[in-house]
């Protein structure tokens, strides 16, 4: 909402994400950051380069794309808080 609020004049479609990763290593950040232990291989015999470029939005915006890492633990707070609510709530 505080988007919305700030950029009103912004309107389109815009792509949005961080800086570019391979699926293998999001995967296995993941898996390290909520303790899955999921085995992981790695194919090398694919490659596919389906990155997102989402300059244009940042530099509109003014703020600095987040890292991946950042995203994550970010995501892992929400899950956790989340979690608690669930159990309050029943």
């Amino acid at each position: 909402m505080i988007l919305i609020k700030h950029h009103q004049d912004i309107n389109g479609l815009y792509n949005i994400s961080s800086n570019p990763i391979s699926k293998f290593d999001l995967l296995k950040i993941f898996n390290d950051k909520f303790k899955l232990n999921v085995i992981i291989e790695e194919n090398s015999s694919i490659y596919s380069n389906k990155n997102l470029i989402s300059d244009l939005f940042y530099t509109k915006i003014g703020i600095k794309q987040p890292d991946w890492i950042d995203l994550i633990r970010s995501e892992e707070h929400t899950s956790e808080l989340q979690s608690r609510l669930h159990l309050v709530c029943r």
